[in-house]
């Protein structure tokens, strides 16, 4: 290897992706080298032109590559190295019938130099295996499920074969996962397998697997039972060091006696030392300074470890572990470990955390006023920093959570105005910089809460519990209401399918948030026609229509309901350059099984009362695109996800993104999006919202219904279809909303008839139709 590679390789490890280019820039150009090494550089500067954002340079690399290795003395393995490069960048672009077809030729590729050349046969196997998963995933990403499972079953096959134990656990382990999201029964499936399996291995990775789904499900007393078991079976030392750090950070979690944490810990610390494994003997030390500190025992010995192991700016991050650990069973012991982490940290960031979480110590001691300084120090360090385009994400999220704290203590400081001013700023900050839009002052947005019988509630949730703001009718001064939810009891992550997803938010999420803020909206919601709600997104996939209330009603038995990314958003003027009043553009694309799509368009376009209607079937994507912003009402019916936000658009694998969506110029005031989880609004900044909300909105839209789970077809129809029916005759569209849910209620044997939501302006209506049918055109495939 040109030893200019291995230079490349160490600034790689380094993070100078600078210095590794230019040297691989060098090794790729030059033509008297071995063509494996300048295959080797072509494939690494197309790793970092995707990490630059740059697919086409990326693309242009690895076909470069792919000419290259046919002259080296292994052939095989570097086509297979490009080849498996381009498919990833294929499933990324969703450009999915090509990722389909490069997975088919690794597979195919690897097949045959695993034949012809035995003594490397292992390596081309795992290679093969690899191509198969590649395949599954581009099944998945078309939402071919049945598709997804036969190519991991297929890879399993081969991988188990070909003697591949690790890649054959990892296997089993993913398809044992997709069960656990798809089949209820699936449970008892996994644990008669786990009593049967002889192979130790196997068996851990299923103990494991077990203690993610009791973890998930808030059951850690189970979670810990199951990762006792797994320890005896623990195939290696490293399994066995990280999964005594998990025991100890569970046995921290669930509350009970820190001994056996200990214990645990100071196991894990031991082994990682052992095995020189610098990142888990940081994780062991923090987290038994933690349990020595709450056992009342002296952690100075641990903290001169950690301190020697770190540089400062490390060792202050790990201190804010730990202290976070700390502070709801011990503040005192966490505000030294905050102070002394004040001391270590040096970059902005880590200095207004340590400011964050001195606040959330001094708040949780009884010292409020401290607290307020503490914020308005990070505060301060906040507002001070340059615009660093490749930190904008930390600075808008240590920025929202500074604000929400303040608000929080402004409000039990009895500064409710000021505590609303504080909680607005926090809210939706991208959005509302991207659009324009400052916050309407309050005597502005009481009078368009008046004239809309509509109250305004904030939702700040913090660690122990939510911040509830309302401005209701007739109040001048904002109301305020501690509820107790805490961000754990609405903690979601990617689970495997959609039935485990609904599992937890209709199951758990929803009935934690009807007791958490229940008793705080329970007035609010009696003398209103329309609630607005400004959440964040660790609630972004809440029905919050069927939130129940201690005398068994709902909040749609008594109101509308309309979600604001923040109040800015009332303060939008509508397009006026805003296509015809009733014009409707209506798309169908795929279907499920016996469903199809398409007549779902169809009937919403053959309502009554449009203007002018246009209806698809299965378009290409870019005709709907086209097609658009000359409509002022869009209807989609298709395949949606959430985590990224996409629908599935047609056969060919055609995905709307977001990112499609925010270059489009609508003038649309209702966008609906009849797809499953359409609706559900993640962002990487607690105080802001993502997906098809924000795509919509900065595109123009006014008003957005999705749904915030898996809704059958037939059931998100009849929701689509009694809506239509409730705003064409005059109702505004929360309350048209509002009265298809309460009307489909009655044939749901559960709470999916509250999935559907609406978020923007609750208030919307059609003007009067004017005097004239017309046809809906387009119907035909």
């Amino acid at each position: 290897m040109d030893p200019r590679l291995e230079a490349a390789a160490a600034k790689l490890q380094a993070g100078d992706l600078t210095g590794a280019r230019a040297l691989l820039a060098e090794v790729s150009g030059e033509p008297n080298l071995p063509p494996a090494d300048r295959a080797q550089a072509l494939c690494w500067l197309a790793d970092l032109a995707l990490l630059g954002g740059q697919p086409d340079e990326a693309e242009a690399y690895l076909g470069r590559a792919l000419r290259l290795a046919r002259r080296t003395p292994n052939p095989a393995f570097f086509r297979l190295q490009a080849l498996a490069r381009l498919t990833a960048l294929a499933l990324s672009r969703r450009r999915l019938d090509e990722a389909e077809q490069l997975a088919q030729r690794r597979y195919r590729l690897a097949r045959r130099a695993a034949g012809k050349l035995p003594d490397q046969a292992p390596v081309f196997w795992e290679l093969a295996v690899d191509a198969l998963r590649d395949r599954a995933a581009a099944a998945l990403e078309r939402r071919d499920l049945d598709g997804y499972v036969r190519r991991l079953r297929h890879a399993l096959r081969l991988a188990g074969r070909a003697g591949l134990e690790d890649a054959a656990r990892q296997l089993e382990s993913e398809l044992w996962r997709f069960r656990l999201g798809s089949d209820p029964a699936a449970r008892t499936a996994l644990e008669a397998q786990v009593t049967r399996l002889k192979d130790a291995g196997r068996r851990f990775e299923l103990y494991c697997l077990r203690a993610d789904l009791f973890e998930a499900e808030g059951d850690l007393q189970a979670a810990l039972t199951s990762l006792e078991t797994a320890l005896a079976t623990a195939p290696a030392a490293t399994d066995r060091a990280r999964l005594l750090c998990r025991l100890g950070r569970l046995r921290l979690a669930a509350g009970g006696p820190v001994e056996a944490a200990v214990r645990d810990l100071e196991q894990a610390a031991r082994l990682g030392e052992e095995l020189g494994n610098g990142p888990l003997v940081r994780e062991a030390l923090t987290l038994l300074i933690q349990a020595r500190m709450l056992a009342g025992e002296s952690a100075n010995e641990l903290l001169l470890r950690l301190r020697q192991l770190l540089p400062p700016e490390e060792y202050a991050w790990a201190l804010l572990a730990a202290a976070y650990g700390l502070y709801r069973r011990n503040p005192t012991a966490a505000l030294g470990l905050v102070s002394e982490a004040r001391r270590h940290a040096g970059s902005w960031l880590a200095r207004t955390t340590a400011s964050l979480a001195e606040a959330a110590v001094l708040r949780r001691l009884g010292r409020l006023q401290d607290a307020c300084r503490a914020v308005r120090r990070g505060i301060a360090l906040v507002e001070a920093q340059p615009t660093d385009p490749t930190r904008w994400r930390d600075l808008l999220a240590i920025r929202a959570q500074l604000y929400e704290a303040e608000a929080v203590l402004l409000a039990r400081l009895g500064r409710p105005a000021a505590a609303l001013r504080t909680a607005e700023g926090a809210k939706a900050q991208i959005l509302r910089r991207r659009l324009g839009l400052a916050p309407p002052d309050p005597a502005r947005l009481r009078s368009w809460l008046a004239a809309q019988e509509a109250a305004c509630v904030y939702l700040c949730v913090q660690a122990d519990e939510t911040l509830v703001l309302l401005l209701a009718p007739g109040s001048y001064r904002p109301q305020v209401r501690f509820a107790p939810l805490g961000e754990d009891e609405v903690a979601f992550g990617e689970l495997p399918g959609p039935a485990a997803f609904n599992r937890l938010i209709f199951d758990k999420v929803l009935p934690r948030v009807s007791a958490g803020l229940a008793q705080a909206l329970d007035e609010v919601s009696r003398q209103v026609r329309l609630l607005y709600l400004v959440p964040d997104s660790r609630l972004c996939a809440v029905p919050f229509a069927a939130l129940r209330f201690p005398d068994g009603s709902r909040l749609a038995d008594r109101c509308a309901v309309a979600l604001l990314p923040g109040s800015a958003l009332l303060a939008r003027p509508a397009n006026p350059n805003r296509p015809q009043a009733r014009s409707l553009l209506a798309a169908g694309w795929g279907g499920v099984r016996e469903y199809d799509f398409a007549p779902q368009a169809v009937r919403v376009a053959a309502l009554p009362g449009w203007g002018e209607a246009e209806a698809l079937a299965d378009p290409p994507l870019a005709d709907w695109l086209s097609r658009a912003p000359r409509h002022r009402v869009l209807f989609v019916a298709a395949h949606g996800d959430w985590n990224p936000p996409r629908l599935l658009c047609g056969p060919a694998g055609e995905v709307l993104t977001a990112e499609q969506v925010e270059t489009l110029r609508l003038g649309a005031d209702l966008v609906f999006i009849n797809a499953c989880v359409s609706a559900v609004f993640p962002s990487q900044v607690g105080a802001e919202v993502g997906g098809f909300w924000e795509a919509f909105f900065l595109a123009g839209a006014r008003a957005l219904v999705g749904t915030v789970a898996y809704v059958p077809p037939d059931l998100a129809e009849r929701v689509a279809v009694r809506f239509f029916e409730g705003w064409l005759s005059g109702l505004t569209a929360a309350e048209a909303l509002r009265r298809a849910q309460l009307e489909v209620r009655p044939t749901c044997g559960d709470e999916m008839w509250a999935a559907h939501i609406l978020a923007g302006r609750g208030d919307i209506t059609l003007p009067r139709p004017a005097p004239r049918d017309r046809p809906v055109s387009g119907a035909g495939r």
